[in-house]
């Protein structure tokens, strides 16, 4: 009778350790997603601050956002190259130090790099967070409530942004809006750690770190463009340059990924 009673709670807690861990990663999906709209109420406040026009703040959104967002593919390629758990662990890192840094910025240059590190930080982690669900839930039920949860919790993360920032804007200060993150990063870094296996040794494979670079500066450019081009006066040659250096970039994205990949290997 012995041996079954630790057979019965060895089974039962392989069972909850993955919806333990769905939690966890969850919580790092929530707090990426409310980071890209959190900032909209607090800009505002931000720019009073650092004494920055209207049109220099929508910076701070565009590096987070165009850099996640850039980075994702090679993000998913460094994770299968380099183990999935370690690139979880080292982008929500990354994401939880860019968080303290723009917390504690001093100036909007530091901000606007901040944001740039939250952006690779999410990269580097929601594509491992995502094929890290995947392995531990198998194919059926369990991974269809999984992944629907994680959707439901990005979602959420997104609209509640907004709340979010009004709330913390107004009783705490629009530091808060960021630093708020670090404790939860400091609880999803423990947890999964603890938790998820470690990666098994595996074949390296070519990264397309190219293609991500130009990926990423293709809509940086452009947007750059626009922005210079939004404040009315005294535009220059800057603005121009920039949207010739997006149609490069993309052209190039386009017409040499075979010989992007040679280049990496």
């Amino acid at each position: 009778m012995f041996p079954y009673i630790p057979v019965a709670r060895s089974n039962r807690a392989s069972a909850v350790r993955p919806w333990v861990v769905l939690i966890c990663l969850s919580a790092l999906q929530f707090l990426i997603a409310v980071d890209v709209t959190i900032v909209n109420i607090a800009l505002p406040s931000i720019g009073h601050s650092f004494e920055i026009d209207q049109n220099t703040l929508p910076w701070i959104v565009i590096a987070y956002t165009i850099t996640g967002g850039g980075l994702l593919m090679l993000g998913g390629r460094l994770g299968d190259a380099f183990g999935r758990r370690n690139l979880l662990i080292i982008g929500t890192i990354v994401f939880g130090v860019a968080s303290l840094a723009a917390g504690l910025a001093e100036s909007f240059l530091v901000l606007v790099i901040a944001r740039i590190f939250q952006g690779v930080g999410e990269a580097l982690a929601l594509p491992a967070a995502m094929a890290m669900i995947v392995l531990l839930f198998p194919e059926g039920p369990s991974r269809s409530r999984a992944l629907s949860i994680w959707a439901a919790v990005a979602s959420c993360g997104l609209v509640l942004g907004f709340l979010l920032s009004g709330i913390i804007v107004e009783f705490l200060g629009w530091r808060w809006i960021f630093l708020i993150a670090v404790p939860i990063v400091l609880f999803v870094l423990v947890t999964t750690a603890a938790l998820l296996p470690r990666d098994k040794p595996r074949e390296r494979k070519p990264l397309d770190v190219f293609g991500s670079i130009l990926l990423t500066c293709a809509p940086l450019l452009f947007s750059y463009g626009i922005v210079e081009i939004g404040k009315g006066r005294n535009i220059g040659w800057l603005p121009f340059l920039a949207f010739i250096g997006a149609s490069v970039s993309v052209a190039l994205f386009v017409v040499c990924p075979h010989r992007v990949d040679r280049l990496v290997c």
